[in-house]
């Protein structure tokens, strides 16, 4: 990789064969600002929406009709926002994500001309599943005590990485790891494919699997149930391995990523919600830009990284961001819907999450991770490199 890919948020910056430890502060930040998206999304849909749901039923009797039925569009409207913002949320995370995996794969591979899976799973399996597994414990306690009700099938799907598909759908406290799902899947069949068909061909193939996911995203093919659309899902991680193994994607994006250009595609990103539709099809148009959109914003920010790196609100979401996973994981249970808590306990008490996050950090994650990068042969190569989107 050149100097035009930047610097890795899971700490090295990559120039040929060069890897200098450091953290990114502008991804993390990234990371940082995704995991609140998705927090926001989730706190107005289990809490805001009831809540102003009742507000209008109290109101609705003493107000004019003219401001009850703008209350009622004004609710649904941030609602919308809200919940469109999360899901953006989440894409920012698969790009990062297949952006940081197929990065450490192919340095792996430039020096050694083989890339070790073997290390590979083990440091993501060190990585993923010790804070995922405390996560289910807790659920399942909580289930157990009564305070709140998870079937059985749903922990099976989130302990199988299955909660994206087309299977009874996962409850609620353990709903949010569709995204996670998705990424393991990625981890799982990524590797292998670039063992089969030469490194040497990444960005061919990454480019092919983009566009394949993106053309069932349309057809809403890929098992796509609901809402969630696995197709553009794993566009957005294809996408990420794209600017990790195309040097052309990254010169370009940098040569383009000026303040005009990023602020548009920012708005297309952020401001999609409030455009209004001119023409038939015009969102599913917005789909198929949405990984490239999402690669120039975040990407082409590298481009003012001195000067990013110097402000506060940065440093502050990139200290979010590196305890974004366990963010991600504990949020959901303490974001229920008040009237799904079964019986009074912690749950209710929202901001405990932030605390489990920190206490999952430190006392579970970062020794793991260690132990992981030990237990891989490679480990001490790469002791300051953190891969991952949702996982950093």
């Amino acid at each position: 990789m050149g100097p035009a890919a930047g610097a890795l948020a899971g700490g090295a910056e990559v120039s040929g064969d060069a890897i200098r430890p450091s953290r990114d502060l502008v991804l993390d930040a990234w990371r940082g600002l995704s995991v609140l998206l998705v927090i926001q999304s989730h706190a107005v849909e289990a809490r805001f929406a009831s809540g102003w749901a009742a507000l209008q039923s109290e109101l609705v009797h003493r107000l004019p009709a003219s401001w009850a039925a703008f209350g009622t569009w004004l609710g649904g409207a941030l609602t919308d926002i809200a919940e469109y913002a999360g899901q953006l949320g989440v894409q920012f995370f698969f790009v990062i994500s297949g952006y940081i995996i197929t990065t450490l794969l192919m340095v792996d591979y430039r020096r050694h001309g083989v890339s070790s899976l073997r290390d590979f799973y083990i440091r993501r399996a060190f990585r993923i599943l010790p804070a995922l597994w405390l996560f289910l414990v807790f659920v399942y306690v909580m289930t157990a005590m009564g305070y709140i009700a998870t079937t059985p099938e749903s922990f099976a799907q989130a302990f199988l990485f299955l909660c994206n598909t087309s299977l009874p759908k996962c409850s609620w406290s353990v709903g949010h790891l569709w995204s996670l799902a998705i990424e393991e899947q990625f981890y799982l069949a990524w590797p292998l494919l670039l063992a089969v068909f030469l490194y040497r061909h990444a960005s061919g193939i990454a480019l092919a699997l983009m566009a394949a996911f993106l053309l069932a995203a349309q057809l809403s093919l890929l098992f796509a149930h609901g809402w969630l659309n696995n197709g553009l899902c794993f566009a957005c991680v294809a996408a990420g391995a794209c600017y990790a193994t195309s040097e052309a994607f990254r010169v370009r994006v940098l040569l383009w990523a000026r303040w005009p250009a990023l602020g548009a595609a920012g708005v297309l990103l952020f401001a999609r919600p409030a455009i209004p539709l001119y023409f038939h099809g015009q969102f599913r148009i917005f789909d198929l830009l949405t990984p490239a959109l999402i690669c120039f914003v975040m990407f082409g920010s590298f481009r003012y990284r001195a000067r990013l790196e110097q402000r506060a609100g940065v440093r502050l979401l990139a200290k979010i961001g590196l305890v974004s996973y366990g963010l991600y994981l504990w949020q959901q249970p303490f974001l229920s819907r008040a009237d799904s808590f079964l019986r009074p306990s912690i749950l209710e008490f929202v901001p405990m999450f932030a605390v489990f996050a920190l206490l999952s950090y430190f006392l579970v994650e970062k020794p793991l991770m260690r132990l992981g990068r030990t237990l891989s042969k490679t480990g001490r190569e790469r002791a300051t490199i953190e891969p991952d989107g949702i996982t950093p």
